[in-house]
C-alpha cells in the first residue's frame, strides 16, 4: 500500500505545546472557499476548508458511505478509494515488530523495540537532543505530540494517553482507532503499554 507522509500542516500538540510534523492534518492549501477535503485519518469523514484552514472538526459520512474527493461528495462504496491519502504518522509511541518508537513523556528519549518484546530506552544527545519519530536532531518543535493514538499491528492494544485505566484494542492495522475500540480495565488496575494488559502495579503517568 502506498502512503502519503503528512508533513504539510504543524499543530499545537497535546500538554507540551509541541509543534510536530507526521500529524496527519487536513490539507487545505491553495483551494477555494467551500472546498472539501479528506480526513487523512479516515475515508469516512471530511472537512471543510475556508480561508486556507480546515474546520475545527470533520464531518461524518453517512453510514456506509465513503467520501470521495473526486466528486467532493460522499458515496456507497465497500472501502476507501486508491487515491485516498493513507496516512501513517512519523511518530509512533507502541512497541509492534523491530522499530524505534517515540517517548511520551520525554523528547529526548525514544524507545527501541525488539520482535520479542524486549524495550531499550536510550536517549539523544547533543548535538542533536530531540527525537522526531525517525531520528535525533536539533529542533525541539518537531517533537512529537504525546497525545497520539494510532494502531501499528492489528490484535494489539494500546494506552489512551488521556486516562490511564483505558486503552485501545487495535481492529486493523495502520490505522486511528475509534472511540468503538476504546475499553476501560478494571477498577484499580492501570493499562501497562509495554506489557499491553492492565495491571495494579502499573504506573499511571497524566500525558494529555
Amino acid at each position: 500500500m502506498a502512503h502519503t507522509w503528512c508533513k504539510k500542516v504543524g499543530l499545537m500538540g497535546g500538554a507540551l505545546g509541541y509543534t510536530y510534523e507526521g500529524s496527519c492534518a487536513p490539507d487545505c492549501t491553495d483551494v477555494s472557499n467551500g472546498f472539501k477535503t479528506w480526513d487523512p485519518k479516515s475515508c469516512t469523514r471530511y472537512y471543510m476548508c475556508q480561508d486556507g484552514v480546515a474546520s475545527a472538526v470533520p464531518l461524518e459520512c453517512p453510514e456506509g458511505e465513503v467520501y470521495n474527493n473526486l466528486i467532493q461528495s460522499c458515496n456507497i462504496g465497500p472501502g476507501c478509494s486508491s487515491d485516498f491519502p493513507h496516512c501513517v504518522p512519523d511518530c509512533q509511541y507502541e512497541c509492534a515488530g523491530e522499530h524505534s518508537s517515540a517517548h511520551r513523556r520525554e523528547c529526548i528519549k525514544y524507545i527501541i523495540c525488539s520482535p520479542s518484546g524486549t524495550v531499550v530506552e536510550e536517549t539523544c544527545t547533543s548535538p542533536n537532543p530531540y527525537w522526531d519519530g525517525t531520528k535525533c536532531q536539533e529542533d525541539k518543535s518537531k517533537c512529537c505530540d504525546p497525545c497520539l493514538v494510532f494502531c501499528i499491528e492489528k490484535d494489539t492494544k494500546i494506552a489512551n494517553p488521556y486516562d490511564c485505566t483505558q486503552y485501545y484494542y487495535c481492529n486493523d492495522d495502520e490505522s486511528f482507532p475509534g472511540d468503538e475500540e476504546l475499553f476501560s480495565c478494571p477498577t484499580g488496575q492501570y493499562f501497562d503499554p509495554y506489557e499491553q494488559e492492565c495491571s495494579t502495579d502499573s504506573s499511571c503517568p497524566q500525558l494529555c
